[in-house]
């Protein structure tokens, strides 16, 4: 979730270093935004609610400062409640990504002399400080000493105007380190060091770092003992723009064109994943939104390619209770961040069944990459939009090699895909027809087989990008309740990616067409089915996928018609780290 960032170095104007870092990571949490820096013995804050200002200019130099964009879970959207927050004198100053499940009866225990300013849980980080200072510990030491009170998952940056030291820890919250010319950044995506950092460090769970002008040391919380840095070179790929695309989303949506294209040389890195299906009888994919989505669009290929039984659980849903073999399950997790927590919690069920562990996944020094046991990653590249697209047309064609791999097949053509996803997107009429939705407060969208998942990913994306209330069925159960939602100029998308697929659906189009539903047909559709076509002419295994991309693009011209960022949701952010 929130976005943190810290500066340790040589004096500059931090507030425009800080700010431009922290419209980077807005896509972690963009209800509020604060800055904070020395200003001697004390911290000067600056800090308000909504999204960071595109010219943000200040003339104020420091040596050390810390920055927040919010995703809120604690107090309401107000600018009390923008991190950075401070201890009473203010020479202490706090930012923190995650939630502190204790903080109540903390407060009751060590701090019930405390005049709180917020309604965060976050605000008690500087006080336990400080009250732990105050007690003889020197400032990393109470840092340390604090980070072992507090329960649930977390990300903290500590600076003291003191000492001009900052000390930082996390426990399944991202957070790298970057080396600079001019000393050094903390952030937690590596994309806000990208542009100033030459080499970056993936900061383990429970260690601290220790940050002066010149030095940088990273701790074990619970030994005390210095360990080295592990240091690499900051890749190149870490760079993004929009280019000449007004959002991040659409570009990403059409940048799947390219990303098609580079995953059919990429083939035989499903080889170790398919080779450890072939051992296990009972394979369960799981993932978080898009990606659970995700992963019941792959089993459809998956349950024709091998022999095991294959179970799709959204990964809140894992549980103690769960189906499983033990050692004879293989737990594959699909994912972007890598971070999701509801994700982390599966896998660790998933390892205390004593189950392997395997992870689709795009970023591939995350927590859970390191947690699994066979890691395929899907080499989508930075995707900025809260809406995922790309990520998921990457992490599906993976399923997909795998699928083949395990047919005995050592390579995939993906060429007509690529040019059947690049004449989709071209089309005229989704725009169009985006705009007549755009003018309902609510639809409903069909699919069967493989289609039911490309109408799942349909529904959420237009739930998502537009607000626009959207909910997928499966296209034979329209009959059995969902049909009385249908009233005049009710929007219906009915989706049929292949033949079979396609008798279903126009006998749905029929009768929702007859109770005055406006129907969009997205397939090979003859006009005289619905009430408009988006055409999909692909008849390959694949065809799916050019339906999810024409999906994409109409949930997104949704999102422009009812004046939505699409980008930027509200409620939303990329990376869930939190419960």
């Amino acid at each position: 979730m929130c976005g943190v960032f810290g500066y340790v170095g040589q004096p500059t104007q931090v507030v425009p270093l800080v700010a431009n870092a922290l419209r980077i990571m807005e896509y972690r949490g963009y209800d509020s935004w604060g800055i904070g820096w020395d200003i001697g013995s004390e911290v000067s804050l600056l800090k308000q609610t909504g999204r960071v200002p595109a010219e943000l200019q200040a003339d104020q130099v420091a040596s050390i400062a810390i920055g927040h964009t919010r995703w809120a879970t604690h107090g309401g959207v107000t600018d009390a409640n923008a991190h950075p927050h401070i201890d009473t004198d203010g020479r202490i100053a706090v930012v923190h990504n995650g939630v502190i499940e204790n903080a109540e009866q903390l407060k009751i225990d060590y701090l019930i002399h405390v005049s709180f300013r917020s309604e965060t849980d976050s605000e008690i980080v500087p006080h336990l400080i400080r009250y732990h200072m105050e007690h003889g510990q020197s400032f990393t030491e109470s840092v340390r000493t604090t980070f072992l009170m507090l329960e649930g998952s977390s990300a903290i940056l500590a600076m003291d105007c003191v000492s001009n030291m900052m000390v930082a820890v996390t426990a399944r919250s991202p957070l790298r380190l970057g080396r600079r010319t001019d000393g050094w950044e903390l952030a937690s995506d590596p994309l806000a060091c990208a542009r100033s950092s030459h080499e970056i460090a993936v900061i383990p769970d429970h260690h601290l770092v220790v940050l002066t002008q010149s030095s940088a040391q990273l701790v074990d919380v619970y030994a005390g003992s210095e360990i080295s840095i592990s240091w690499e070179p900051t890749p190149e790929e870490l760079s993004s723009s929009r280019g000449d695309f007004p959002h991040f989303t659409i570009k990403e949506i059409h940048d799947q064109v390219e990303v098609v294209r580079d995953l059919e040389d990429k083939f035989n890195d499903v080889g170790p994943l398919a080779e450890a299906i072939g051992h296990h009888k009972h394979i369960i994919l799981t993932g978080c939104g898009s990606a659970y989505y995700a992963a019941n669009l792959g089993a459809t290929w998956l349950q024709d390619a091998c022999d095991a039984w294959i179970d799709v659980v959204p990964a809140s849903e894992v549980s103690e209770h769960t189906r499983n073999l033990g050692t004879d399950t293989l737990v594959i997790a699909l994912t972007q961040s890598g971070e999701t927590a509801d994700v982390v919690d599966a896998m660790q069920h998933a390892i205390r069944w004593g189950a392997n562990t395997a992870t689709i996944i795009n970023t591939e020094t995350s927590t859970i990459a390191n947690m699994a046991e066979t890691v395929v990653g899907i080499k989508a590249g930075v995707e900025r939009s809260v809406l995922a697209t790309k990520s998921f047309m990457a992490m599906a064609l993976r399923i997909y090699q795998t699928a083949a791999w395990l047919r005995g097949e050592r390579s995939v053509d993906f060429s007509r895909l690529a040019n059947d996803l690049d004449a989709v997107l071209r089309s005229e009429a989704i725009s169009r027809i985006a705009y007549e939705i755009a003018r309902h407060p609510s639809m409903i969208v069909l699919g069967k087989d493989a289609g039911r998942a490309v109408a799942q990913e349909a529904a959420l994306k237009i739930k998502e990008g537009s607000y626009l209330h959207a909910e997928a069925f499966i296209t034979g159960e329209l009959k059995h309740g969902p049909l009385a939602l249908v009233q005049s100029g009710l929007p219906c998308l009915v989706i049929a990616t292949s033949s079979e697929e396609l008798r279903a659906a126009r006998i749905a189009a029929a009768e929702v067409k007859s109770r005055g539903g406006y129907v969009i047909g997205v397939g090979e559709f003859e006009q005289r089915d619905c009430s408009e076509v988006i055409a999909v002419e692909s008849t390959t295994s694949l065809a799916s996928l050019v339906h999810l991309a024409a999906m994409q693009k109409l949930a997104y011209h949704v999102a422009i018609a009812r004046g939505v960022d699409p980008d930027f949701p509200r409620n939303l952010a990329k990376s869930v780290t939190v419960r």
